[in-house]
């Protein structure tokens, strides 16, 4: 229940307005009362409630000055100002300091019963925040931590822990082009889910090991069964709004015993993830392959003897061939990366001028295709001008990928750059990208770092943290998640892991 402390030097209204708060709106509690600002900050230390209620003209200290040292001991109290001055100065001053609300005396009962309801979602939102910043903690590095006590938005009797990964499997741990991350990034997408039953029921959204994965956390006061089926039908809603937006999805889900054993359980739904998704479609759970584990040997032979032999007719053909037997397969995105992969190894085998520089940036342009192939269509394409790229360097006397860039290429990779600067508040995929400039994702990525030294989705990530440091420096007084908007993160925990990987310090730290 939400406390409150209301401060006023006029006695009478200070003890009515407890009253009149209480009788609006039931979830409050009116903890105290101060007649002045010193001693609303002396019961602030004491009382620590969640919302203060003040005049603005008091003796000793005065309602502004009491929320600017209250906002800097406990930034997390929301302050509503009540006051008989329409006045313009203390408006502006006010919204400054993130008053809630400036109501005017005499109050109206309408006026308090909105800021009221306003106060509660807050607060409300607030402690979800709370709760999820935690849970992210536990995940991130174990727990729950020596000596911390689980909040109390947490204690429920049985969990379900359900890992969602938007598109293919990502190889990379920071790919800020990866397709599944501007799915994440785009509309809000959680109204259309199932809502819990309050006080039975509560679920928890976090951050996945990669840009393009989520982990739902569902808890639950009743049999196991009930919070398991419950997170079930959270995923298959999820699963028709991906549909809806013909993004795969892929859920593996498991349960836990208590939170302590959460990241334990994370990282085991984690190493089952490369066993349930595919290229282009969606599942539940482990996806049992409909047919061979390991697809002949010939199959992923006959690909690399046309590569070999500098056909691409035939190399397209095999790539037709070969896709058709996956998808009807349902092939897993592992099986998959193996036989291409293995294409890459008898290439390397037979061209003895192969260098091994070239073929570890192959192994990472295949990485790339894999990891943002949202169905056989784009990986077709992207593995032929792979291929199309070897064929090419192997009529050279040393097939290495040392030789500059040509001038076009230049000015494509130039072009490219200009593009992510201008357009890096927004989310951007390699796809994107591809229509853009009229390249293959992999290659367009692969030519990039070939000149810039970072891939693509590198380089937008650094501009996006300059670009963070510059808000940050230039206007001090703008929130977290208004920095973490205007520079492409819809998520503000999620920009602050990405600002300290990038820094080495947090948000927070760098704006001290």
């Amino acid at each position: 229940m939400p406390t409150v402390l209301v401060v006023d030097d006029e006695i009478r209204f200070c003890r009515a307005l407890g009253r009149w708060i209480e009788a609006t709106d039931t979830r409050f509690r009116v903890v105290g009362e101060a007649y002045d600002g010193e001693e609303a900050l002396e019961k602030i230390d004491e009382l620590r409630p969640d919302v203060l209620f003040t005049d603005i003209r008091m003796q000793v200290m005065d309602g502004l000055q009491l929320i600017a040292e209250m906002k800097r001991r406990y930034a997390e109290v929301v302050p509503v100002i009540v006051s008989s001055y329409d006045d313009f100065d203390y408006t502006r001053r006010a919204i400054r300091l993130h008053a809630e609300d400036y109501l005017l005396k005499p109050l109206r009962e309408e006026d308090l019963r909105d800021v009221l309801e306003r106060v509660a979602a807050k607060l409300h939102d607030a402690g979800q925040r709370r709760d999820a910043d935690w849970l992210q903690e536990t995940v991130d590095h174990g727990g729950p931590l020596a000596g911390q006590k689980v909040p109390e938005g947490l204690s429920y009797t049985s969990y379900t822990l359900s890992l969602w990964c938007a598109g293919p499997y990502c190889a990379s741990p920071d790919d800020a082009l990866h397709p599944g991350k501007a799915f994440w990034a785009s509309a809000p997408w959680t109204p259309g889910l199932p809502e819990p039953n309050p006080g039975q029921l509560g679920w928890w959204v976090l951050e996945g090991e990669r840009a393009n994965e989520r982990l739902l956390l569902v808890g639950g006061n009743g049999e196991e069964l009930h919070t398991s089926s419950y997170a079930e039908s959270v995923s298959h809603a999820l699963l028709a709004h991906a549909a809806s937006q013909r993004m795969p999805l892929t859920v593996v889900a498991g349960s836990l015993q208590g939170l302590g054993e959460l990241r334990r359980v994370a990282q085991e739904l984690r190493s089952r993830l490369p066993l349930a998704a595919g290229i282009g479609r969606s599942g539940f759970g482990l996806q049992a392959e409909r047919g061979r584990t390991e697809a002949p040997r010939d199959d992923y032979r006959r690909l690399a003897q046309a590569v070999l032999r500098r056909q691409p007719e035939a190399v397209r053909a095999e790539l037709e061939r070969l896709t058709k037997i996956w998808e009807a397969e349902a092939a897993t995105q592992l099986r998959v990366d193996m036989l291409l992969r293995q294409t890459l190894y008898d290439l390397k085998e037979h061209w003895l001028t192969f260098r091994d520089e070239t073929f570890i940036l192959a192994s990472q342009e295949l990485d790339t295709l894999l990891s943002h192939s949202l169905d056989y269509g784009e990986l077709r394409e992207g593995a032929a001008s792979l291929f199309a790229e070897l064929m090419k360097l192997s009529e050279d006397k040393d097939v290495s990928v040392e030789a500059r860039l040509s001038a076009h290429q230049e000015e494509n990779v130039a072009r490219i750059e200009q593009y992510l600067r201008a357009h890096y508040a927004s989310p951007i995929t390699l796809q994107q990208l591809s229509r853009q400039f009229g390249l293959v994702p992999n290659y367009l990525s692969a030519m990039f770092k070939k000149a810039r030294g970072v891939t693509p989705g590198e380089y937008v990530t650094v501009w996006r943290v300059q670009q963070a440091k510059s808000l940050m420096a230039s206007s001090p007084e703008l929130l977290l998640k208004d920095i973490a908007d205007r520079v492409g993160y819809a998520d503000s925990l999620y920009f602050s892991r990405v600002f300290k990987k990038v820094t080495g310090k947090s948000p927070s730290e760098f704006m001290k």
